[in-house]
């Protein structure tokens, strides 16, 4: 399975929202930032990579089936052992029609955790 550019695009995009300075640039509300993709083939290609398994009732656990959909938001939360310090997390989540709402696909994850996942992936398969 291929996720080619997209995981790399996709931290990047996200990294940049530490670069912007406080103030009126900064969006103040969560998700800062809201992703979408439906393409099954990086959808496969994202679970190899990151490990996820979706859940579609009648499917065998893991398959995209047409019109799924992941999504990624970006989040800016306070530490829950040091309320001093907040930090960047990704919620990943998978919407397929016939779904109310959209399903958890894992937990919240650090943007520096994310990043080091994708890396140590690259690593270990010869990528980079």
């Amino acid at each position: 399975m291929f996720a080619g550019e997209f995981p790399e695009q996709l931290l990047s995009y996200f990294e940049r929202f530490n670069d912007i300075p406080e103030g009126k640039n900064r969006p103040k509300k969560t998700p800062k930032a809201r992703l979408f993709s439906c393409s099954r083939e990086l959808m496969y290609g994202l679970e190899k990579l990151f490990g996820w398994k979706t859940e579609i009732k009648g499917q065998p656990k893991g398959r995209v089936v047409s019109a799924t959909t992941f999504i990624w938001e970006l989040h800016r939360e306070q530490d829950i052992f040091d309320p001093s310090k907040t930090g960047l997390l990704v919620r990943t989540y998978y919407w397929q029609p016939e779904m109310d709402e959209p399903v958890l696909l894992q937990n919240d994850v650090s943007l520096e955790t994310y990043r080091q996942r994708y890396e140590d992936y690259l690593s270990k398969h010869g990528g980079k």
